[in-house]
């Protein structure tokens, strides 16, 4: 065989060869695509069977935080305005109304901003509108439904002598008899040393405490209960004839 004839052959095999092998490469890639598309529809199937993703869960309601203040059990508060009652302490589901001008009981339980209240019914309600003249008026109201009695002035020291030194600074008032104190501002309220104050009529009294109309720090009148004294001390005396 001479070089000519082996190159024609050699060629030949060489182009069999290819055609071979680009069948086999075409083969291959139509395995690989029909793989990739039983594949794809494998994942199209699971995708349809499966469930829907359920919707997220409702947030949950806010927390109140509540504390007990012992020394405000039953103490009074008095309405500026109509204050909603609610059964929750969400304040969503309103059971009554207080109207304005009017006392509510607290049962010493509070929140931010919401107290439980006992009377007039049990339940929630705001604090913005509530102050501590049980008549909801301000410092000087005189409530209609009370009226004024007898004079008295609240002794003084430097008048009545030196057992009565703990009045030098005058009296603290109360909403209720020894309960939470009056405040005007900030500050204590209730009558002065030697002050002129009036009993309400008819009298009322609890134990020692007295309740009585005072000319508050903000010189206006204010009605309070003050201590009356203890054994043989008498915080008050009678008002001059001539006054």
């Amino acid at each position: 065989m001479n070089y000519k004839n082996l190159k024609r052959i050699s060629c030949a095999l060489l182009f069999a060869a290819t055609v071979n092998t680009g069948t086999g490469l075409g083969a291959a890639a139509s395995a690989i695509a029909d793989q990739s598309s039983d594949q794809q529809t494998a994942q199209l199937l699971a995708q349809a069977q499966s469930p829907a993703p359920s919707p997220a869960p409702a947030a949950p309601a806010a927390t109140i935080t509540l504390s007990e203040r012992t020394d405000y059990i039953g103490t009074c508060r008095g309405t500026t305005a109509a204050v909603n009652i609610y059964e929750d302490t969400q304040l969503t589901r309103r059971v009554g109304t207080v109207a304005a001008r009017s006392s509510v009981t607290l049962t010493g339980i509070l929140g931010n901003g919401i107290a439980q209240i006992r009377t007039p019914s049990v339940g929630w309600i705001q604090t913005t509108n509530l102050v501590t003249n049980c008549t909801g008026g301000n410092p000087g109201d005189n409530p209609g439904n009370v009226q004024r009695g007898e004079c008295r002035r609240l002794r003084d020291p430097d008048v009545d002598g030196a057992g009565y030194e703990s009045l030098r600074f005058g009296l603290r008032a109360y909403d209720n008899p020894g309960t939470t104190p009056q405040t005007y501002q900030g500050s204590s309220d209730g009558p002065a040393k030697g002050a002129r104050i009036f009993l309400t009529k008819p009298s009322q009294t609890n134990g020692k405490w007295i309740r009585v109309f005072y000319t508050s720090v903000s010189g206006r009148e204010r009605l309070g209960w003050i201590s009356g004294g203890t054994g043989t001390t008498n915080n008050l005396a009678n008002c001059p004839t001539n006054r």
